[in-house]
């Protein structure tokens, strides 16, 4: 049954905005299944309102294209559109590389308690509820018209069974989705996504406590069609209170988990507390690495072991086209398409080590010169010639070491782009936190063996890498390349962000708000914050000495005395620059630039730092050399009390005096010309 557009005016007012969209999309046939997701898909991706917590499909395509789901575009919007937290990864690969993430260390014993669970759903699509589902529709807000189309579509199925040869009669079905009907994975994504919700719901109502490092990212599981991993910290009551919601359910959906199928993971758990789980809930425990979504579940870095299903399936493939008579074209043409799909599903989740690279080079090399016996030794030309393009001689084949850098480098576009997937969001979270990408330390002990190999591919990646400022919210001022002249942090050095004083986890927007002119009406402009906030404070009060404690009697136990020089009481005055500690100290700075008027009287400090006749960069010296004394001078005496190790006064009157320096030579460099005499002027005076 097909429709052309001169019949779309014959739909009724209700879908008719909905269907003419599609038919100004489309360009392919319109059948009617096709017609009926897609008109779904598109009312949900555009007409109603949003629940919860949805995120629009930021991944646009080609109508029709195939991404390996099995679904057309419109039931994908319709997916991608109302999954929830748990289940928004639209692609397999990004649901492997979060689990990968979380089971990170699940190996060693010395971890905190925690536990993964893969569920096993007995006769998924055959055991949906028919009053369920259209419930689900209703509750979600779907059209009257379209619920009636959905509801036609899963009660008129009949099947026949096949008996001696022969179709034997045909009969209807009570419950489930039709197996290959197009629309059959939208509607049961939609089914999935209550038991999203609940076990959502059961977190927060503190039922199920969170997997560690999910609790910012609120996440309880990843689910992927029918199959789900859930995380939890590993206590017997979340795994009870897990088992309650999938019961719950069951009693909703018919949906119903198969625990002789289903999988508990522990680590960090004691035996004790493994065999109170295990007596309680019937369920196997297992070990991982495990196969997930069909690779394998990496605890550590990838051994032969874990890749060696992938070489046998190669080996496997090409030894059963031995009862073909294969020519050389056709065996170079499996080569392309089998075999190199193979490869690619690996690649497109994992960097594969250099040896299993090889390995499968050299199963193909053999393949395409021998045929099925995969003689090793008839290879006419090096693999290497055959992976050039043809022009250049080859015969087109990819080389499997450029395609597996080259998924890597997707994965880090993945992460600089992809803010709509889980996966990114909690690498942002957890992994990157408040810095950058490029600034992650390769040698970091917080992310899966997968995250350092990403790590290691970050200098292939920058030079194709650049960033549209737009709001700049988002945009590092330093590792991004966002100014044309390229990365800031390249072009000035390991210092940049300490001689500019912009520090560096800032964003561009931050650097624009926060980095400007009017804080130096309180701070001054070539000082810095810290050594400026203590002295504020010491000029107001407000900070406590030891007198002040044992006359307020707080605590009449502490000793009243300077720690620095144990000889009077510890009073502001006394401390700086009475004290021979100090006092050594402040001579050693200020002497030689104060000459006649040097004082060590708190009182007569602050009248000479207040008088604006002297020359500017002696003033300025004589402000910054205080701040920086009283900043260094209080955290000796805090050290001190702390019973922490004791800086000699000699020694931290040359530490002091080499971070004016520094100070100073970092203004010269910065142009500021009224400053310029600084550093001049102050080896002047020593």
């Amino acid at each position: 049954m097909t429709f052309s557009p001169s019949e779309v005016n014959l739909i009724d007012g209700e879908t008719e905005p909905t269907s003419k969209t599609y038919f100004q999309l489309c360009r392919y046939r319109w059948d009617w299944p096709s017609l009926v997701s897609s008109l779904v898909g598109l009312a949900v991706a555009g007409g109603l309102p949003r629940l919860c917590r949805r995120r629009e499909n930021g991944r646009k395509g080609k109508m029709g294209e195939n991404r390996g789901d099995g679904l057309g575009n419109g039931e994908r919007k319709l997916r991608y559109s109302w999954v929830g937290i748990g289940d928004d990864v639209p692609l397999l690969m990004e649901n492997l590389l979060l689990a990968t993430e979380l089971v990170k260390d699940y190996h060693k014993s010395e971890i905190s308690p925690r536990c993964a669970m893969k569920i096993d759903i007995s006769k998924a699509f055959d055991s949906v509820q028919w009053p369920f589902l259209l419930a689900t529709l209703e509750a979600l807000g779907f059209p009257a018209k379209y619920i009636h189309w959905i509801r036609l579509c899963i009660s008129t199925a009949s099947f026949s069974v096949q008996v001696n040869g022969e179709l034997a009669g045909y009969f209807n079905s009570a419950r489930g989705l039709r197996q290959g009907c197009a629309l059959s994975p939208s509607l049961f994504v939609i089914c999935m996504n209550v038991l999203s919700k609940l076990l959502d719901k059961a977190a927060v109502d503190r039922l199920v406590g969170y997997h560690p490092r999910c609790k910012n990212a609120l996440l309880t599981h990843l689910c992927f069609a029918d199959d789900i991993m859930v995380f939890t910290d590993g206590q017997k009551r979340s795994v009870e209170g897990i088992l309650q919601v999938f019961n719950d359910f069951e009693k909703l959906s018919g949906l119903k988990i198969s625990l002789e199928k289903s999988t508990l993971y522990m680590a960090g758990i004691s035996v004790e507390n493994q065999s109170a789980i295990l007596e309680n809930f019937p369920f196997e425990a297992g070990q991982l690495p495990v196969r997930y979504l069909g690779l394998p579940l990496l605890t550590r870095k990838m051994t032969v072991s874990d890749y060696l299903p992938l070489m046998e399936k190669i080996k496997t493939r090409m030894c059963n086209w031995n009862g073909r008579f294969l020519s050389y074209a056709g065996r170079l043409q499996l080569l392309k398409s089998v075999i190199m799909s193979l490869a690619n599903f690996w690649f497109s989740a994992f960097r594969l080590p250099r040896q299993c690279i090889n390995g499968i080079e050299k199963l193909c090399a053999a393949f395409l010169w021998s045929g099925p016996e995969l003689n090793t030794r008839k290879s006419k030309v090096s693999w290497k010639e055959v992976c050039k393009k043809k022009e250049e001689g080859g015969l087109g084949l990819r080389d499997l070491k450029e395609v597996n850098e080259v998924s890597c480098l997707k994965l880090i576009w993945r992460i600089l782009s992809g803010q709509n997937s889980l996966w990114v969001q909690w690498i942002q979270k957890n992994l990157i936190r408040k810095g950058s990408f490029w600034s992650v330390k390769e040698n970091s002990t917080i992310g899966s063996w997968m995250w350092k190999k990403i790590l290691k591919t970050r200098d292939a990646a920058k030079e194709f890498h650049r960033v549209e400022v737009k709001n700049g919210e988002s945009t590092s001022f330093w590792y991004d390349h966002w100014c044309t002249m390229g990365r800031l942090k390249d072009l000035l050095g390991e210092r940049s962000y300490i001689d500019m004083g912009i520090p560096e986890t800032w964003t561009v927007a931050e650097v624009i708000q926060k980095h400007r002119r009017r804080r130096h009406r309180v701070y001054g402009k070539t000082e810095k914050r810290d050594t400026n906030q203590i002295s504020h404070q010491r000029v107001l009060g407000c900070l406590f000495e030891r007198n002040t404690y044992c006359n307020d009697g707080w605590n009449q136990a502490i000793d009243p005395i300077c720690v620095l020089c144990k000889q009077e009481g510890e009073t502001r005055n006394y401390l700086f620059f009475s004290c021979a500690y100090s006092s050594y100290i402040w001579q050693k700075l200020i002497g030689g630039l104060l000459g006649t008027r040097y004082t060590e009287r708190w009182e007569d400090i602050i009248e000479i730092m207040l008088d604006l006749r002297q020359d500017r960069v002696k003033l300025f010296l004589i402000r910054y050399a205080f701040q920086a004394a009283i900043h260094s001078i209080w955290r000796e005496r805090n050290y001190r009390r702390h019973g922490d190790k004791q800086i000699p006064h000699m020694l931290l009157a040359k530490v002091i005096d080499k971070n004016v320096r520094n100070r100073l030579s970092t203004i010269q460099r910065q142009g500021d010309k009224k400053m310029e005499k600084g550093l001049q002027v102050w080896f002047g005076t020593r």
